[in-house]
């Protein structure tokens, strides 16, 4: 299964809407461009995690932030540069700030991503 084929099967089962549907989609292709292999098993993890922020965004619902000793280590992870490259593209796409809670997340997912890649060349 592919990360388009993962993000359908959420927009079929109605667990997400067709706007965080196009969202994803998007940011899917973002990271692509960007050298990150959206078909891999802990990106289309992170896509579906993704999906599930977006739709709890849009739900008005909060997580609980990582703990700050975790988000001093992704500060200084090496793909930590992309990931708030990729923060600041989600927020313009949504035309809103994230929670900052989410924002953990997703820097950390998507640092630990470009880690991987980084790994693989």
């Amino acid at each position: 299964m592919n990360a388009k084929e993962r993000i359908e099967i959420l927009r079929n089962g109605e667990v997400i809407s067709e706007d965080v549907k196009q969202m994803v989609l998007a940011a899917a292709d973002w990271l692509s461009k960007r050298q990150v292999n959206v078909d891999s098993d802990s990106c289309q993890m992170f896509i579906t995690h993704l999906a599930m922020c977006l739709d709890r965004n849009d739900r008005g619902e909060n997580v609980s932030a990582l703990p700050k000793s975790m988000m001093d280590e992704v500060r200084s992870s090496e793909g930590y540069g992309l990931a708030c490259e990729f923060v600041g593209y989600m927020e313009n796409l949504l035309n809103k700030k994230l929670p900052e809670s989410e924002k953990g997340y997703i820097l950390l997912h998507v640092s630990n991503l470009k880690e991987k890649e980084n790994k693989r060349d």
